[in-house]
């Protein structure tokens, strides 16, 4: 009796530490989402190997057009509501325990691609590797819950029983693809006049001879890259940390600096900053009426 007194205050022990993981992570992946948009550093941009901006508004920052972090404010979201599932300790704990332990294997397939991309880039973003910790220390606890049940169910029983809440957490799921790649992606087009894709409004400010100096690596180029999103490629940028001559002749002194330029190639006018689609457009004489290249 002691023995099973001992067990439960451990396991309750356990869940206590999965539900407060699990809120602190939602509050951190909450403000990594809100920063993915800010304009402004982060307040992790140490340097260019220390820097939240180069890997939470670069280009791996999003999966299926979403970025990282608002999948895991709903990964931290469900993983609460199934450890709470987890705690009432009904009929179906083993079914729970199963799904707790198998969402956090998915958590550390995140886990291992953004540590992918800090490699890669050579780059490590602190904030990240704080939701890093926080999802290896639950899946810890969750294998060490689940490496405790007497009876371990198969995967179509989980399935059959828990079948409203897989249809729950898919729509949870299905929510933010929706808005990302339908409802923002007609507000953010919004401004592009004639232009019915945002490739072809990147192709008219490049034939209007419209040019982008800035870094790689500078968190306000990244953020005015990710307006273009893959058609930044349609965009010439000249990346001053890789020729920096060119940008020196231009005395290019802010990030992300544009510059427009007449028919012999000498500077007509010039912006500084993060420019959204319309000022961009108005700027580049790209806007609605305005769509014949070479204005």
């Amino acid at each position: 009796m002691k023995e099973k007194i001992m067990a439960k205050a451990q396991q309750d022990g356990e869940l206590r530490i999965i539900f407060g993981l699990a809120l602190f992570g939602l509050i951190v992946s909450g403000y990594l989402s809100a920063d993915h948009y800010n304009t402004a550093d982060s307040v992790c941009d140490i340097s260019d190997a220390v820097s939240c901006s180069i890997i939470n508004k670069g280009d791996f920052s999003s999966i299926a057009s979403v970025p990282i972090a608002v999948w895991g404010v709903c990964w931290f979201a469900s993983l609460f509501v199934i450890a709470w599932n987890v705690s009432r300790h009904n009929e179906h704990f083993a079914l729970w325990v199963w799904t707790l332990t198998a969402w956090c294997a998915s958590g550390i397939v995140f886990v291992v691609y953004l540590v992918g991309v800090e490699i890669y880039l050579r780059s490590i973003c602190p904030v990240c590797t704080l939701i890093h910790i926080i999802t290896l220390i639950v899946s810890w606890l969750a294998y060490r819950l689940y490496g405790r049940l007497k009876t371990v169910p198969a995967f179509s029983e989980v399935v059959v029983s828990l079948k409203w809440w897989v249809l729950t957490a898919g729509l949870l799921f299905l929510i933010p693809f929706v808005c990302f790649n339908v409802v923002l992606t007609t507000e953010v087009h919004a401004p592009l006049g004639e232009f019915t894709k945002i490739g072809e409004f990147a192709k008219c400010v490049t034939a209007n001879r419209v040019h982008m100096y800035g870094s790689s690596k500078c968190s306000h180029c990244i953020q005015q890259k990710g307006i273009f999103g893959s058609s930044f490629d349609n965009i010439v940028f000249v990346d001053c940390s890789v020729e920096p001559s060119k940008c020196e002749e231009k005395k290019i002194v802010h990030y992300p600096t544009w510059i427009k330029f007449g028919p012999n190639m000498e500077e007509v006018d010039r912006k500084t900053g993060v420019q959204s689609i319309r000022e961009i457009g108005l700027f580049a004489s790209c806007s609605a009426g305005n769509s014949e290249s070479g204005t």
